[in-house]
């Protein structure tokens, strides 16, 4: 095996930038979120379950109530986070 072998391939790499502050800030808040939608979705399932109950009852209200406006939010900071990163990435490389 020659010196560019597996344990000499990531120093030929240039060190990667960090990105700034708003975008990681835009994808930590994107994962809390998603997070969030669930944990509240568990938590609202196991308080409105009970036996005998039809599951139309709750489900439906739980998608409209939590799933949706959860969801939908987190993909929209997600999608600012990743358009954010892009016009970062490009403007860098520009110079």
């Amino acid at each position: 095996m020659d010196d560019a072998g597996p344990s000499n391939f990531h120093s030929l790499r240039p060190p990667a930038k960090r990105m700034p502050f708003y975008v990681r800030f835009l994808a930590s808040t994107a994962l809390v979120l998603v997070v969030g939608t669930f944990v509240a979705t568990a938590t609202d399932f196991v308080r409105r379950h009970r036996p005998g109950i039809a599951p139309e009852a709750y489900l439906l209200p739980q998608a409209q109530q939590i799933l949706l406006p959860g969801l939908g939010i987190a993909s929209l900071v997600g999608s600012c986070a990743a358009v954010a990163s892009y016009r970062h990435r490009r403007n860098a490389a520009r110079g």
